[in-house]
């Protein structure tokens, strides 16, 4: 399931999967951040609060047609927590922590 996020680095380049993650970098303060085929995506700030602590932490965006939900659950602004919506109704949450580098599904559904 190494492609489940849809995108697919060469095998040349440095990226997640590798295990060699960059620090956060300098954004501006609030701006979520992820990192993906060798390049650090600035996404801009957080639009709201998906865990319910009160702290916006996550964005709504599109992914190839399908609706995705990025989030930080930790608070460093790095995105470690995905909700992928699939055109069929299929549903992928994924995380990525910095023991396992690499987005893996934690849960796969469908919305009925």
């Amino acid at each position: 399931m190494d492609d489940w996020f849809g995108i697919e680095p060469d095998d040349g380049d440095v990226d997640a999967r590798a295990g060699e993650v960059p620090d956060s970098p300098a954004l501006e303060p609030g701006s979520l951040w992820m990192y993906a085929a060798g390049t650090v995506w600035d996404l801009g700030p957080a639009d709201f609060d998906g865990n319910g602590d009160g702290v916006a932490d996550s964005i709504a965006t599109e992914l190839d047609g399908e609706h995705v939900v990025l989030a930080d659950s930790d608070g460093d602004g790095r995105v470690d927590h995905m909700t992928r919506l699939g055109r069929a109704g299929g549903v992928v949450v994924g995380e990525l922590s910095i023991d396992r580098p690499e987005w893996r599904p934690t849960s796969l559904g469908r919305l009925r």
